[in-house]
């Protein structure tokens, strides 16, 4: 009923706030007279992605089953690889260098060393995959574009709705499995921050060689990721993608981007709703 509803949704913002004052106090350990502030963005952020998934004018909460969608993405997850496409290799942009004295862009890679998880390890730069025969089936050479941080890749699969379909890919140097990994690896200390380098390194490759335009960037649930190496997809606003974008956060955490400068918020607000 009405009241069960109101209940769910409200234990869901409280959860969202209590996560984000964590990543908040995280994020701002450095940071000391900014802390007030960078809290109150996080809760901020988590109240609205919280009251997202909340149901407005009694609209019903369970609209669209979400054991159906499950069982659609987890069949096309396992496609979720990259493929081929030109793009510019050991180019490293100077402006997208992060300072890595945490670690966070150079933890050492613990994945299997084959496959799916060796490629995107290879593509990402990984130090832990250097001088590894290459096992992506697209090659290594040319697929990835290097931002020194992170690395940036086609998806072989495309979204629907957009302009132009392609699926960008974006990866940290440093290794973490999935969004739950990223969540609590060195305690949080690198979440808010690696979520951020993504958001803004994917976008500004999306403009510059996909199309112009807000976008969409979603992180896969860590049930569901086929990939074990994280990474950010990122496909126009307009579209979708294996059954992004969604308020369903075991399927997907997803935010919208329409200007670079929008990246410390929406890192605040996307952190706030990994792990589930």
């Amino acid at each position: 009923g009405a009241s069960a509803q109101t209940m769910r949704c409200l234990l869901r913002l409280m959860g969202a706030l209590v996560m984000a004052l964590s990543l908040a106090a995280a994020a701002s350990a450095s940071s000391g007279s900014e802390e007030a502030l960078v809290v109150q963005a996080a809760e901020e952020a988590a109240a609205v992605a919280a009251e997202n998934d909340c149901v407005e004018e009694g609209a019903d909460v369970c609209a669209v089953s979400w054991l159906q969608l499950r069982g659609q993405l987890v069949q096309e997850a396992a496609d979720d690889v990259i493929r081929a496409k030109d793009f510019p290799t050991g180019e490293v942009v100077p402006d997208a260098q992060a300072d890595d004295a945490d670690g966070c862009f150079s933890r050492p890679f613990i994945g299997q060393m084959s496959g799916s998880e060796l490629c995107f390890c290879q593509l990402a730069g990984n130090p832990t995959c250097a001088n590894t025969e290459c096992a992506c089936p697209q090659g290594c050479a040319g697929t990835a574009r290097n931002f020194g941080v992170t690395a940036i890749f086609p998806n072989k699969e495309h979204a629907h709705g957009c302009r132009d379909n392609t699926v960008l890919l974006t990866s940290p140097r440093g290794y973490f499995k999935d969004p739950k990994d990223l969540k609590y690896a060195y305690g949080g200390k690198c979440t808010v921050r690696v979520v951020q380098q993504l958001l803004v390194d994917g976008f500004k490759q999306y403009q510059e060689t996909v199309d112009q335009g807000p976008v969409w960037h979603c992180f896969h649930g860590y049930h569901i990721a086929s990939v074990k190496y994280l990474h950010l997809q990122t496909f126009c606003k307009a579209g979708s993608f294996h059954g992004m974008p969604t308020h369903n956060r075991w399927v997907a955490a997803c935010v919208p981007m329409e200007t670079l400068d929008e990246a410390p918020n929406l890192a605040i607000q996307l952190a706030a709703m990994l792990g589930g």
